[in-house]
């Protein structure tokens, strides 16, 4: 997969920062300068903080106007008004991205704003961390599966048919990889993922391509609730090797994006 990411160097000896240590990033570095996507249009789901805010600015950075969909409207709009005063085109849609028709109504809206659609994130996602697989219930179950693998489905879909062209890009993550107890549904679904990106890579192809990002631990929400339920000593067992913002680590989506990377799945 040309654009999966694998950012853990399980040959490292560094020891990663005790939980005190992972603050919220406060320093944005900028996007690599190198993929130019002036004109385009990008929607990026869960775009309110974390990884989903980070693709979004490193997409603004590098050209393209951004469609920002979550769930909480202060957090897309707080972002969105942040690109836009950086001089690059933003709006912020509310979505709920375990539900098919906002999803079509996001793909619309995104059209309907800027006149057509090229590049469509699947980042929403998490996870309450904590629940060993012997414990979990069935509604725990669905709403992990929803959220974290069908979502990625309904949007791709829903991105597919307003795209003459493109590029889908799904994030993944490296508990696809590896066991997570406590959190075995949220990893099955990563997993699931990035099998379905290689199936969507061939039946979408050759006008959108298709690919899958498994970020390593990112400073972000999600893992701050990890560390809290968990302790430092997890952090510890997963072998980090650096600690970048998401901002700094999401500056690879515009390389996947771009149109002379023509390989896909």
């Amino acid at each position: 997969m040309e654009c999966e990411i694998r950012y853990r160097d399980r040959g490292s000896t560094e020891a990663a920062p005790p939980s005190s240590a992972l603050s919220r990033p406060t320093d944005i570095l900028p996007a690599v300068g190198d993929f130019d996507l002036s004109g385009r249009v990008a929607v990026v789901t869960g775009a309110g903080r974390g990884i989903g805010e980070g693709i979004a600015r490193s997409l603004a950075e590098a050209g393209s106007a951004v469609v920002l969909a979550a769930r909480t409207t202060c957090e897309i709009e707080s972002v969105a008004s942040s690109i836009r005063r950086s001089g690059a085109q933003a709006i912020a849609v509310r979505t709920d991205v375990t539900d098919t028709f906002a999803l079509g109504s996001l793909a619309t809206a995104a059209v309907d704003e800027f006149g057509h659609l090229d590049i469509w994130v699947n980042n929403a996602g998490g996870v309450e961390v904590g629940t060993s697989l012997a414990d979990l219930k069935r509604s725990e179950w669905d709403k992990v599966i929803d959220l974290n693998f069908t979502a990625v489905w309904n949007g791709s879909m829903a991105a597919a048919e307003q795209m003459r062209w493109g590029s889908i890009i799904n994030i993944s993550s490296m508990a696809a990889f590896t066991a997570m107890p406590g959190m075995g549904h949220y990893a099955a679904c990563k997993a699931a993922v990035i099998s379905l990106t290689r199936t969507m890579a061939v039946e979408l192809a050759p006008d959108i391509r298709v690919n899958a990002i498994a970020p390593g631990l990112i400073p972000t929400k999600m893992l701050f609730d990890a560390v809290e339920s968990r302790g430092s000593t997890w952090i510890n067992s997963q072998h980090v090797c650096r600690w970048d913002s998401a901002h700094q680590r999401m500056s690879v989506v515009p390389r996947c994006t771009c149109r002379r990377r023509q390989r896909s799945g």
